[in-house]
């Protein structure tokens, strides 16, 4: 038998841009200097509607590879786990939430396909 994996929906929750800001400041306190701009993205950002109960965040930085030097230990700290690309190229991933996710980050070079993506999205 196998297992199978499921995708959880539930109504639009109005806790989530409250959420939001605290992890922006969070994120700000230990990474600030390094990105341009945090976006609230993915189903959470959009109001109304049904989501999975995760806050995706789109960070934009100057140089994927720079970041990759000087953020990953900050996020860590802040309880986020390091993911390589994911198999998504153009982007550092992150995940917290024990046991169950609760935030995934995406780092992208401001300008890039998967910024614009993700901003469009």
């Amino acid at each position: 038998m196998t297992s199978v994996d499921y995708v959880e929906l539930v109504p639009y929750d109005e806790v989530w841009p409250a959420l939001f800001e605290q992890e922006r400041a969070r994120i700000e306190r230990v990474v600030g200097c390094w990105v341009e701009h945090i976006e609230h993205v993915g189903s959470t950002a959009v109001p109304g509607l049904t989501a999975k109960p995760i806050l995706d965040i789109l960070i934009g930085v100057r140089s994927l590879p720079e970041a990759q030097q000087r953020c990953i230990e900050p996020f860590e700290r802040l309880g986020y786990e390091y993911r390589g690309d994911a198999g998504v190229p153009g982007r550092l991933f992150f995940r917290k939430g024990n046991p169950k996710k609760s935030h995934h980050l995406h780092l992208a070079e401001v300008g890039s396909a998967f910024w614009e993506q993700h901003l469009l999205f």
